[in-house]
């Protein structure tokens, strides 16, 4: 039984057949429609290309199906079109890295024994050796270089697995991290910021698209009329996923993490960004107006001698502190070489 299935989550994929049992070109070379259906890298089940997200390519399907029909084979078809929600979609995007961590994990620790395997192999081959030169007018000559070669082979390829497993042990615990990463409250907020940006764009777009007359011509009118849905459905979307990231940073509130903003800081309070604090002039609604210097002392002021302001802004999902003037001058004082602890 072959079974081609598409699903936006998923896209379209043919199962039941490999590469090498004479259905190849039937899926590869049928009809007229591209892209083309790839094997995937360990050969187990054939994918179209860029079909996830989307709607199925009924054209294409039908026709790989048709082609299969006609030689002879059962087939099935599976279509689904219906969208999952942003949330099941980030569910599964969590649950694929959860899947690559493990993987990697296990590619480290295979890489980890090859490379303990050529080193212990490279370290018996060299103490075979011992200290004895080579003699090249001897007939061993030619058996002692080729064993000095190989040890020193696998002494290169027990260095490269060892690479092998420092690189898929960082893939491994980025993988690990994919949901702590995506969720972290400040790469949520500019997240959100980017997104806002975006549905304002689609907005605008919709209502310039609402303003223009229905063409005349039925395939301008039809165009239009899709271009119309495409903006809503955009619209649509970009609305739900603002909804979803919302919710993280709401959820990220409620468990004690500050999302900082304009009523926490006052002007002479310093913002601590990286690991350095900077004094703020200026709270904005988005932002903090800050010297463009490191700046640790309450007492310092900005001097500008040609007469302009010389400031920076830090954006609020980038603050990771807050100080008043008092508790630096506090900070500082103790900091002071010979400062007690009375002090």
């Amino acid at each position: 039984m072959i079974t081609i299935r598409h699903t936006p989550a998923g896209g379209t994929t043919i199962k039941g057949t490999t590469r090498d049992d004479g259905t190849a070109d039937l899926i590869t070379r049928s009809g007229t429609s591209r892209p083309r259906f790839r094997l995937t890298r360990d050969q187990t089940f054939w994918y179209l290309p860029r079909s996830r997200g989307g709607p199925a390519n009924q054209e294409l399907i039908d026709q790989v199906a048709a082609a299969l029909i006609a030689a002879g084979h059962e087939v099935t078809v599976e279509v689904s079109n219906e969208r999952p929600t942003f949330a099941e979609a980030e569910a599964a995007r969590v649950e694929a890295a959860q899947g690559r961590a493990e993987r990697f994990t296990r590619y480290a620790a295979n890489a980890a024994v090859r490379s303990q395997d050529a080193w212990q192999r490279s370290i018996a081959l060299r103490r075979s050796l011992g200290d004895e030169p080579v003699k090249l007018w001897h007939r061993s000559a030619p058996k002692h270089l080729k064993d000095i070669d190989r040890a020193h082979k696998l002494h290169g390829k027990s260095i490269e697995e060892d690479a092998k497993e420092a690189h898929w042990d960082r893939r491994a615990e980025a993988a690990a991290h994919y949901e702590q990463h995506r969720r972290n409250p400040g790469r949520t907020l500019r997240r959100i910021a980017r997104l806002e940006a975006l549905l304002r764009l689609y907005e605008r777009r919709q209502a310039l698209q609402e303003r223009q007359p229905v063409p005349d011509d039925a395939k301008l009118a039809a165009q239009a009329a899709a271009g119309r849905e495409k903006t809503a459905r955009l619209i649509a979307d970009t609305r739900e996923e603002l909804a979803f990231w919302r919710d993280v940073i709401t959820q990220a509130a409620a468990a004690g993490a500050k999302v900082w903003s304009a009523a926490d800081f006052t002007p002479g309070d310093y913002a601590l960004h990286g690991n350095r604090w900077f004094k703020v002039l200026r709270a904005n609604p988005k932002t903090i107006t800050v010297p463009r210097r490191y700046d640790l002392r309450p007492e310092d002021e900005v001097v500008d001698p040609t007469g302009t302001s010389r400031t920076g802004t830090l954006p609020y999902d980038d603050l990771s502190g807050r100080m008043s003037a008092t508790e630096m001058a506090a900070k500082l004082a103790a900091d002071r070489p010979g400062a007690t602890s009375a002090q």
